[in-house]
């Protein structure tokens, strides 16, 4: 859709070179950062690019200029909120995710298919053998199964927010102020890392694994912007013995810097950012703030990551998440953080060889615990590709309600990409017995595996996870199968190792 306006033809950004037509969207971000756009945060907006054409109007201004958002309330130069927006507020959950009718709040627009994960799916786990397991009853059809409401918060639930909220009040310290004197970075203790090993595990009666249970108990909501970014300075300590890593506030200038530089990708970003959210009040509103926000960190990481993978599609969604939390210029930093730190950058390298290692390792993982559903896989031609891509990609941002996806990404950012392994082993697990069901094919077990998971018990997912990643032979069975990897891949016999 071009502007309203007819004074100004439209320019059609496929006569342009491709530097230049990013430019003109660049320029299009950056006018509606300084003035906003009406109806931020209530109204859909309007469309001022699309299909590969902009407008003069929209890049440089025009009659598109509006003031920012608000009302006056009085003489004094006071605002009030708009009647549409302070409706939309009422409509918002915690995280700010839009109420839906029987959906819990999640990323994923259209989720599909969806199924529904009973706690009992979760209550036992498989042996540490490798014998077989013994097939469970079948899990009772979607249709049997009703989607659960929106929780309702209780007494209860409240008191053991506080109740961890002042333990981990506990656990933490200041690491930075603000030239004010303003606490802006917390960390861990370090005493709390104690008898931690890497990757993966404990010293037994150790304080890191008091830690570690913690985080996988979820952090409290209050604390997790700043466990999260302790989290990841201290996967930067820990590797600062084989790898240089620039401090955050160096990170957070390269970011301020990038705004004004151009970036091939900013076209494509554009293009993916109002499929990139849906359901979320920051992300309602073409161009408002929160997709401004979004394309800013994207256009600036696409610069910055140049040299390693750029831009992908499935970037935008583990943005949007920081952005939920972190202000963008330390979305950006951690963000940095996660694809140097935590290797994730692998996953979006040309020809994706990390997403390979990591289908491998799950390959090996499912062989080993679910030997009856790695048959089911290969009889019926079950390439891991076809179902997992998405989840790791976007670290399950796409196929589980935001609730879990925290809980998902709290032990991420404590342990690394292999706990997403284990966490997308016991997805699986969970769904065995559909899965080996004598009927199921090739379009009834993709289905179940692409499917938008519903947890019932979000507790009961993390306890298996974490009595499968802890296991004492569980980190060297991992670490063993990625070296198996990269010995096929120097080979060459990598593709015929993987579905």
């Amino acid at each position: 859709m071009t502007s309203n306006s007819s004074s100004h033809p439209a320019l059609d950004t496929n006569k342009f070179t491709e530097m230049e037509a990013s430019d003109m969207v660049r320029k299009l971000y950056r006018r509606l950062e300084k003035q906003g756009v009406p109806g931020d945060g209530y109204e859909e907006g309007l469309e001022r690019s699309r299909n590969g054409e902009l407008s003069i109007e929209s890049v440089e201004g025009g009659r598109t200029v509006r003031g920012l958002k608000g009302i006056p309330a009085d003489s004094g130069g006071t605002f009030i909120l708009p009647l549409m927006e302070e409706e939309m507020l009422k409509k918002v959950d915690r995280y700010g995710f839009i109420l839906k009718d029987s959906m819990p709040s999640s990323l994923a627009g259209d989720a599909g298919r969806t199924l529904f994960v009973p706690q009992s799916a979760f209550s036992v786990t498989p042996p540490l053998s490798a014998s077989r397991v013994a097939k469970p009853i079948p899990q009772p059809p979607l249709s049997s199964l009703p989607l659960p409401s929106s929780p309702n918060v209780n007494s209860l639930d409240l008191e053991l927010e506080e109740r961890r909220v002042k333990k981990w009040a506990g656990m933490l310290q200041v690491s930075s102020h603000d030239d004010l004197g303003n606490a802006n970075r917390w960390e861990v203790q370090g005493t709390w890392w104690k008898g931690r090993r890497v990757p993966g595990g404990s010293s037994a009666k150790s304080k890191y694994k008091i830690l570690s249970r913690r985080v996988f108990k979820g952090i409290p909501d209050r604390w997790r912007s700043a466990v999260w970014v302790g989290m990841t300075e201290r996967m930067v300590m820990e590797k600062r013995g084989t790898t240089s890593a620039p401090s955050v506030q160096e990170i957070e200038g390269h970011y301020m810097a990038l705004l004004d530089k151009s970036s091939e990708f900013d076209v494509q970003i554009d293009l993916d950012i109002p499929r990139t959210v849906f359901g979320h009040v920051s992300y309602f509103t073409r161009f408002g703030q929160g997709q401004r926000d979004l394309f800013h960190v994207l256009h600036a990481f696409s610069i910055y990551s140049s040299n390693t993978c750029g831009y992908c599609q499935g970037m935008g969604s583990l943005v949007a998440v920081l952005l939920c939390y972190f202000p963008t210029p330390r979305a950006f930093s951690i963000l940095s953080r996660v694809f140097s730190q935590y290797n994730l950058e692998s996953l979006f390298q040309p020809g994706f060889p990390g997403l390979l290692e990591l289908f491998y390792v799950q390959e090996r993982l499912v062989e080993m615990l679910l030997p009856d559903v790695y048959e089911q896989f290969a009889k019926n031609n079950i390439s891991t590709s076809a179902y997992a891509t998405k989840w790791y990609i976007t670290l399950f941002s796409n196929s589980v309600p935001f609730t879990t996806l925290l809980r998902i990404w709290d032990i991420f950012l404590l342990e690394g990409l292999d706990v997403l392994v284990v966490v997308g082993v016991a997805i699986i697990w969970s769904l065995r017995g559909d899965l080996t069901l004598p009927n199921a094919d090739f379009e009834t077990i993709l289905s179940s595996l692409s499917s938008f998971f519903i947890i019932e018990d979000d507790d009961s997912l993390m306890r298996w996870v974490r009595k499968v990643f802890y296991r004492d032979d569980m980190s060297k069975k991992l670490a063993l199968w990625r070296l198996e990897w990269r010995g096929f891949v120097v080979d060459g016999s990598a593709s015929k190792r993987v579905t």
